[in-house]
């Protein structure tokens, strides 16, 4: 069963685990950083997601934790529920 997780600022910096698919991240009270798993498997996917709407205000930063995500080492979501899905191609982490 695939399980989601409910993440707010006081859980920041949040380092993922190999067997989470969802994270929802609550920013009302304030930023968060998310760190992918380091060894991840090939075509591993998580799914990341402003659950409150507002990382207008306060952003979820992502980070490949020593990946690339598409080339850069981090990726920032800061529009009201955003939604990204993390990919590992065996290289990086991709999005769509």
């Amino acid at each position: 069963m695939l399980s989601t997780t409910l993440i707010d600022n006081t859980d920041s910096p949040y380092n993922m685990l190999n067997n989470q698919f969802r994270i929802d991240a609550d920013t009302t009270s304030g930023n968060i950083q998310i760190n992918l798993p380091p060894s991840p498997n090939l075509g591993q996917c998580h799914v990341i997601k402003d659950s409150a709407g507002t990382s207008t205000g306060f952003p979820i930063t992502i980070n490949g934790n020593s990946n690339t995500i598409d080339g850069s080492t981090a990726f920032v979501i800061a529009q009201p529920y955003e939604s990204f899905t993390f990919y590992f191609n065996g290289t990086e982490w991709k999005l769509s």
